[in-house]
Order: structure tokens, then sequence, then C-alpha cells
């Protein structure tokens, strides 16, 4: 087994139940994994967080939580996942179905999703030298 699936395992993810959805192609994994790191999806999250566009970090949020889904990487799907459901009604607000104010329902507040943020931001972080060291390697350089 690679080296980078050995270590998305011992990190708590299944990149073999993955594999074996993509027919057992082992290569195209970790293609789809390096390119999801490489994305710029979490820079994307971060700016639109950082001008507190909660839509459009909604928006990022869900594209993400599908790829981490699709690639079953859990630890970084169960953060996404609550940070959608933290981001939703700013969404939905937007898009006229939420809440008045574009507020989130009670009980979520912003505390919650700054604290969430920064779990992610570890997460990505941890991931994305997962992949940069696995790039690595793989051009004959670690």
């Amino acid at each position: 087994m690679n080296r980078l699936l050995k270590e998305l395992e011992q990190w708590g993810a299944d990149p073999s139940t993955a594999i074996s959805r993509m027919s057992g192609d082992e290569a195209l994994y970790l293609e789809l994994f390096r390119k999801t790191m490489k994305s710029g999806d979490f820079l994307s999250l971060e700016e639109a967080m950082d001008r507190e566009d909660y839509p459009a970090a909604f928006r990022v949020v869900h594209k993400m939580k599908g790829a981490s889904g699709m690639l079953y990487l859990e630890p970084l799907s169960r953060i996404l996942s609550l940070l959608t459901e933290y981001l939703r009604p700013y969404y939905e607000e937007q898009n006229g179905s939420g809440n008045p104010g574009g507020r989130p329902e009670a009980g979520t507040d912003t505390g919650k999703l700054k604290e969430a943020m920064e779990e992610l931001r570890e997460l990505c972080a941890r991931l994305q030298g997962m992949a940069a060291r696995d790039s690595r390697a793989a051009e004959g350089g670690g």
C-alpha cells in the first residue's frame, strides 16, 4: 500500500473503501486527493469568512464536503458537515428560504463557527502536508 494511503488510514480516513468505489483505481484516488488538496477551496473559504460572506462560505464548504466524502476523509468530512450546518441559515436567508436577518438559528453562534474553522484549518494543514510529502516522494525527492 502507498505510504500516503497508510498515513491517511492512520489519520482516520478510509481510502480503501474509496478506492474500491473507484473500481480499485488507486492511482485515480491519489490523483483526486492531490488535486483536492491543491484546489484552493480552503483559501476561498478563509477569504469568504474574513469578509463575513457566509453564504459564499457555505457554498465552498458544501463543495469541500462533497470532495472529502468521495475520498472518505472522515475527520475532514465531520468538521465540514458541522460547518455546513452552522453556515446553512446564512445561505438560506440569502436565497429566501431561511430565517429573517440572515443570522444563524438559535444555538449557532459565531464562536462555534470560529472554533470549527480553527479545527478545519488544522486538518487542512495536516492533509496538505501529507499531499506535499507524497508529491515530493512521487517526483523522487523524498
